[in-house]
C-alpha cells in the first residue's frame, strides 16, 4: 500500500510536477528509480495560463476521474500549469480515462467504488511502469486476474514514469 501512496501523491502532483529536494540523487535518463515521498515537493507554476483546448481536455479528465481521485478541477488545472510538458500528461492521462471508460462501459453489472478506485489505481500505475511492474505494485485486493488483464488491455500507451528533477 506504501508504494501506492507514493504514486497516488506524485499523481496528485499531476505527473512531471514531482521534484525531489536537493538531497535527492537526479534519476538519469532511461533510468528509473523509487523515491520516497518525503523526498518530493510541489513544483512551481510553469505555465501561468493553459489554451481553451488544454481546459476542455482536463475538464474531461477531472471529469472521469472525480469520483476515484477527488479533486477540484482548480486543483487539476493548476496540478498540469506545474508540469513543463502539459500536452505529453494530458495525453497519457486521456488514455488512461479513455481505458477505464471502456473498462467500466464494458461491466454486466455497475462495479461499486472500491473497485472503480482499484482500476483507476492499476491504469495510474500502469502509466508509469510496465504492466508487471504495475500489478506488482497494484495493492490490489478486489480485482480478479481477468479484470486486472482487461483493463490492462486498454491502456495501450507505453509507460511514462514521472520525471524528477534535481534542484
Amino acid at each position: 500500500m506504501k508504494f501506492s501512496t507514493v504514486l497516488l501523491l506524485c499523481s496528485g502532483l499531476w505527473l512531471g510536477a514531482c521534484q525531489p529536494d536537493s538531497s535527492t540523487p537526479e534519476v538519469g535518463k532511461g533510468d528509473v528509480q523509487t523515491i520516497d515521498t518525503k523526498q518530493i515537493h510541489i513544483g512551481t507554476v510553469v505555465h501561468d495560463s493553459l489554451t481553451k483546448q488544454q481546459v476542455e481536455q482536463i475538464t474531461r479528465i477531472q471529469a472521469t476521474f472525480a469520483e476515484v481521485y477527488p479533486v477540484s478541477l482548480a486543483e487539476t488545472i493548476n496540478n498540469f500549469q506545474r508540469d513543463v510538458h502539459p500536452d505529453r500528461e494530458i495525453a497519457v492521462w486521456e488514455m488512461m480515462a479513455a481505458a477505464y471508460t471502456r473498462y467500466l462501459s464494458n461491466q454486466s453489472h455497475p462495479l461499486g467504488l472500491p473497485h472503480r478506485k482499484e482500476a483507476f489505481t492499476l491504469l495510474l500505475m500502469r502509466s508509469m511502469m510496465p504492466a508487471a511492474e504495475a500489478k506488482r505494485n497494484a495493492n490490489l485486493q478486489l480485482l480478479t486476474t481477468t479484470e486486472v488483464e482487461r483493463i490492462l488491455a486498454y491502456y495501450e500507451a507505453g509507460p511514462s514514469p514521472i520525471v524528477v528533477k534535481k534542484q
